[in-house]
């Protein structure tokens, strides 16, 4: 008999935090649920770890070559065999009645697609260092106006009108009915950071209810990185999201979900985003003088306004330049 939950863990070379992982899984208050570990061909001791393990919930698999970030997952994906599926970074951690909150939500509705809530942001050493919490939004033509939202069930192509923004979800906390990942056919290779809002999306576009809890259930970690790599790595996750928001606004075209103006709207804001994240690497580079990364920073923005046919006036410039200094 399949459990209810398969939560699976995608592995590679992260041994240091996996048994957290592992044992924030097996500390669970909800016990019907097989847990599936995936690695992929670590070259550190990740398979001693799991293997220290005797609980017959744990499904252990080492792929035979190495499938990347997203291979992995989808490998994970194709040995879940629950009526639901929450996938858990190899550092993150549950707290202890996630599976119960989650499961339980979901058998709520059969249409609902997915389930998500608020974490914490834990620093590598596991301390807290604040509640990552869901805000409703709406976008002006400056400001974002945020709130905190309460649970609740929504309408999948209600949501998206707001999800199309920004990954507003925080990925360790969703569940997904597998149901939904047969249909899609697991995660799309076509991003580099947005592949889980890609998902996510596709499930509400389907016409899927979200739900989401104002519970906080997940621990979130967060690596330390020098600026200038997040900066760099911002930049480029804006260009990966643009390609996201236009992937789904072609898709859901056959479904009438978005007006002209929202569409409109929804470019504009990755636009401007954009643009926000090549001036913020712009004059650190520049205070920095390393005005060779200045130089490839404004290569890789001309290559990507040609690539997309991407225009922008000067308010969207001006935009992007008073943010910078808020």
């Amino acid at each position: 008999m399949s459990p209810k939950v398969s939560v699976c863990i995608p592995n590679f070379n992260r041994s240091n935090y996996l048994k957290e992982a592992i044992d924030s899984v097996l500390s669970q208050t909800f016990t019907d649920f097989e847990l599936i570990i995936v690695d992929d061909l670590s070259t550190d001791n990740s398979a001693e770890v799991v293997r220290s393990y005797s609980d017959s919930r744990i499904k252990f698999y080492v792929n035979k070559r190495n499938l990347g970030l997203v291979g992995n997952w989808n490998e994970c994906l194709s040995k879940a065999s629950g009526e639901y599926v929450s996938i858990l970074h190899n550092d993150d951690r549950y707290l202890n009645n996630y599976l119960e909150e989650a499961s339980s939500t979901l058998d709520r509705e059969k249409d609902i697609g997915y389930f998500f809530s608020n974490c914490n942001t834990i620093d590598e050493n596991g301390k807290v260092l604040w509640k990552q919490k869901y805000v409703g939004k709406k976008h002006f033509f400056l400001f974002t106006h945020a709130w905190d939202k309460k649970s609740f069930i929504a309408s999948g192509r209600e949501f998206i009108k707001e999800h199309i923004y920004d990954c507003v979800t925080f990925y360790p906390t969703i569940m997904v009915r597998r149901g939904c990942y047969n249909k899609i056919g697991g995660f799309s290779d076509k991003f580099v950071f947005g592949i889980d809002w890609y998902m996510w999306m596709k499930i509400e576009m389907l016409g899927y209810k979200v739900a989401f809890s104002d519970k906080v259930l997940v621990d979130y970690r967060r690596h330390k990185n020098r600026q200038t790599d997040l900066l760099l790595e911002a930049y480029e996750t804006s260009m990966d999201d643009f390609k996201v928001v236009e992937s789904i606004l072609k898709e859901s075209a056959e479904y009438s979900i978005f007006s002209k103006k929202e569409e409109t709207l929804a470019k504009r804001k990755q636009i401007r985003d954009l643009l926000l994240q090549y001036f913020q690497a712009f004059w650190l580079y520049i205070k920095k003088k390393e005005f060779s990364q200045v130089k490839r920073l404004w290569q890789k923005l001309e290559k990507f306004k040609k690539e997309k046919n991407i225009r922008y006036d000067l308010r969207d410039i001006l935009w992007a330049l008073f943010a910078v200094k808020l």
